[in-house]
This record gives C-alpha cells, sequence and structure tokens, in this order.
C-alpha cells in the first residue's frame, strides 16, 4: 500500500495512540523531532484516519 514501509508503521502508531506523536515516538524508540522530520518527509502529517473524542455539550 505504501512505497515505504516504514510509514504504514507510522500510520498504524497513529492511529494505535489516537495521534499522540509523543506515544508514537515512544513506541518506535526515537525523538518526537525524528518522528516529525519522517512524517514531513513521507507526507503523512495528516494520512491518518483520526476520531476525536466526543465533545457534544461542550461549548
Amino acid at each position: 500500500m505504501y512505497k515505504y514501509p516504514e510509514v504504514s508503521d507510522i500510520v498504524e502508531l497513529l492511529k494505535k495512540c489516537g495521534g499522540n506523536h509523543k506515544a508514537v515516538a515512544r513506541e518506535m524508540g526515537i525523538s518526537t523531532t525524528t518522528l516529525w522530520r519522517k512524517m514531513k518527509k513521507y507526507g503523512i502529517a495528516n494520512n491518518y484516519e483520526y476520531e476525536p473524542p466526543n465533545t457534544e455539550g461542550r461549548p
């Protein structure tokens, strides 16, 4: 599906961690800066499906 195997790893971890970049970096054993660089390199900054928590009733 992806040209680089690392892309699918990052996307899957983003889904698993609910978009939490710090948790993804921890799981991958890299810094958050390195994660951001990889996301920028592969163009996956917003390429994952994430449903934010239900905020009904909040202004």
